[in-house]
């Protein structure tokens, strides 16, 4: 009798596991198919919550006739209805979580090499007091940036991207400034500069039937305000003071006030069957910032009387400029550059 009960209860012990296993198959289904549309409902009206790629594992809380009612296995909240003929039922397993690869940026820190200048000795005494100066010359350098961000559109993001140009031009300085002993002084310095950045542009426009099939469209502009001045604070050491030839070395901090423009919003046309768009216009915002950076060069006074010189300067001034733009994006890049100039000093 022991014996029968024993096999009877063993053969109920069967029977329910492999009905547990039934069950715990239908409550999980796996995504056969990339893009799929997850919905707020069971029909094609409603709107989409979210986007299941191939592989994807969700618990299945009930059939609807051609629509599973799914949610995440780890957050119960989150329900979504799937086309029935996009996924397949399976048995219940653990969803794996990539870990994301963390990426150190390491900046490099450049080190300009110290000039030491030749001692030489005065054989008479040179010229001090204040002084003033202006000088005429060219910007050699030219700034260049890229800005990238995201825009929403048909319930999709679609990327944009900017390759912003500057050019050389003509830069004006005027400063003054006071020698303490004929080898010895400061002067204050103020440098404008104004010009015409060019900038080419592309997005990706998000397909109103399609998901993830993007439209590329491309223009350009060649009038992109950008100024700049820069407020410099020097030291200058004079090599050989007390000759009609002067070389003079010099060295501070720089104050800049950058400004420049850049795509803000941008506009297009498009017609059926959707395949393509035409780039119709876009509008431009002006950001500024203030950063600090350095200044150094050369000057070289030929005196054609006491107190009058011709003056030539050649410099290089940079300061990292960094703008946070509205859409969300970041833009690094120097301002300043390497600079010459030929004017008039005046001593008093």
């Amino acid at each position: 009798m022991k014996k029968i009960k024993t096999i009877i209860l063993f053969f109920t012990l069967m029977i329910l596991c492999a009905s547990l296993s039934i069950i715990a198959q239908e409550k999980y289904i796996r995504i056969v198919t990339d893009n799929v549309n997850v919905r707020s409902g069971p029909s094609v009206e409603n709107s989409v919550l979210w986007v299941a790629h191939s592989g994807d594992v969700y618990q299945l809380l009930e059939r609807i006739d051609d629509w599973y009612k799914i949610c995440l296995p780890e957050d119960k909240t989150k329900i979504g209805y799937v086309f029935a003929r996009l996924a397949v039922p399976v048995e219940e397993e653990k969803l794996e979580e990539e870990k994301p690869e963390v990426k150190e940026k390491v900046k490099e820190e450049v080190k300009e090499p110290v000039f030491q200048p030749p001692v030489r000795e005065a054989k008479k005494e040179g010229r001090k007091g204040f002084f003033v100066f202006f000088t005429g010359g060219y910007n050699i350098n030219s700034i260049s940036f890229k800005d990238e961000w995201q825009f929403f559109h048909d319930q999709e993001y679609g990327p944009f991207s900017g390759a912003y140009e500057g050019s050389p031009g003509a830069i004006f300085e005027a400063g003054a400034g006071f020698k303490f002993t004929p080898s010895l002084g400061i002067f204050v310095s103020y440098e404008p500069f104004s010009g015409k950045n060019s900038g080419d542009f592309s997005a990706g426009i998000p397909h109103p039937f399609y998901f993830n099939k993007h439209r590329n469209m491309s223009w350009e502009n060649k009038s992109i305000k950008y100024t700049e001045s820069a407020i410099n604070f020097d030291f200058i050491f004079s090599l050989n003071p007390q000759s009609t030839i002067s070389f003079s070395l010099f060295a501070g901090g720089t104050y800049f006030n950058v400004s420049t423009e850049l795509v803000d919003k941008f506009y297009w046309s498009q017609s059926y069957p959707y395949d393509s768009v035409t780039y119709s216009s876009s509008e431009m915002k002006s950001y500024s910032v203030s950063p600090f950076g350095f200044n150094g060069g050369v000057v070289i006074d030929i005196f054609f009387i006491e107190n009058v010189a011709l003056n030539i300067i050649a410099k290089y001034t940079v300061g990292s400029a960094s703008i946070k733009t509205e859409s969300g994006s970041e833009i690094t890049f120097n301002a300043g550059g390497a600079r010459g100039g030929v004017g008039l000093k005046v001593i008093f």
